[in-house]
């Protein structure tokens, strides 16, 4: 050889050689790693906890499961903020009742109004999952609605 290597080519050679961390090695420690967050309504701050009271004087709070969920939250609440919709709710429940016998419990992540007076009923997903794309279908046969899956 003609002597040693210049540094940036022996670190290139070092980070090429390691093997990539994988994010996650199983869908529980996945689970495990997550960061929910509970998120005041007024203000969206969010928080790592359940608080009492919020910096804008606030003591509604709401828990969201996963980042995703809180980003589009706030996304909505801009919205209806500027005007463009109304109405919003947050964990609107479906009932799936089939000949008379409660089968399961649809809920949603959220429900509005837009402009022109339509429902959208939202569901914000990772991965869709073999139970929720049962669930989804057959609240939209039972409701005559259609969900909306909103991916991160």
């Amino acid at each position: 050889c003609d002597g040693p290597l210049p540094p940036r080519k022996v670190a290139l050679l070092f980070f090429s050689a390691m093997a990539r961390p994988r994010r996650f090695y199983s869908k529980s420690d996945g689970l495990a790693r997550r960061k929910p967050s509970w998120a005041c309504l007024s203000c969206t701050t969010a928080y790592p906890e359940k608080r009492t009271s919020c910096l804008c004087g606030s003591t509604r709070f709401h828990y969201f499961p996963s980042k995703a969920e809180l980003r589009r939250f706030r996304t909505l609440k801009r919205r209806q903020f500027s005007g463009l919709i109304a109405n919003l709710e947050l964990q609107p429940r479906f009932p799936i009742v089939v000949n008379g016998q409660k089968i399961a419990t649809y809920s949603a992540d959220f429900r509005y109004t837009d402009n022109h007076g339509n429902t959208i009923i939202e569901d914000v997903k990772g991965t869709e999952t073999p139970i929720f794309r049962l669930k989804k279908k057959l609240v939209e046969a039972l409701y005559g609605i259609c969900i909306t899956v909103v991916k991160h």
